[in-house]
């Protein structure tokens, strides 16, 4: 018959490990799938802007979302639709690209929808692009 016997083990003190806290994530307020490019407000008060950059070659154009003084860029040429959500609070939302002026990309063509919250919202558009706002 086997027997076990129990041994203890001591730690050193040096190796006891301790508890750090993490900084505070936010999860991305933007992102694209298939061709949607989705930004998503939270139900604080935000100022959020899409706005199409102006490079020459058309290959290199984004549109850029800010959200919080957050910036992600997503290539043009990848989207098709854009959908803004606000969210709760008092929001701002900014929507600027003009395919006929100093951006001139026939290729994008995309839509786009400015939706507020519940909140006392302002949905602005300066494009020459068709915009569908809902209040």
């Amino acid at each position: 018959m086997l027997r076990q016997t129990a041994r203890r083990c001591s730690v050193p003190s040096s190796a006891v490990s301790r508890a750090e806290s993490l900084e505070v994530r936010r999860l991305f307020a933007a992102s694209l799938v298939n061709g949607l490019l989705s930004v998503e407000g939270t139900d604080a008060g935000e100022s959020m802007s899409v706005r199409a950059t102006t490079e020459a070659d058309p290959a290199l154009r984004n549109f850029v979302v800010t959200v919080g003084g957050e910036q992600t860029p997503f290539k043009m040429s990848d989207v098709r639709e854009i959908t803004v959500h606000a969210g709760g609070g008092d929001d701002s939302v900014l929507f600027m690209f003009d395919r006929y002026g100093s951006v001139t990309n026939p290729q994008w063509a995309g839509r786009v929808y400015l939706e507020g919250g519940d909140g006392n919202d302002s949905l602005k558009a300066e494009t020459s692009t068709p915009v569908t706002l809902y209040g």
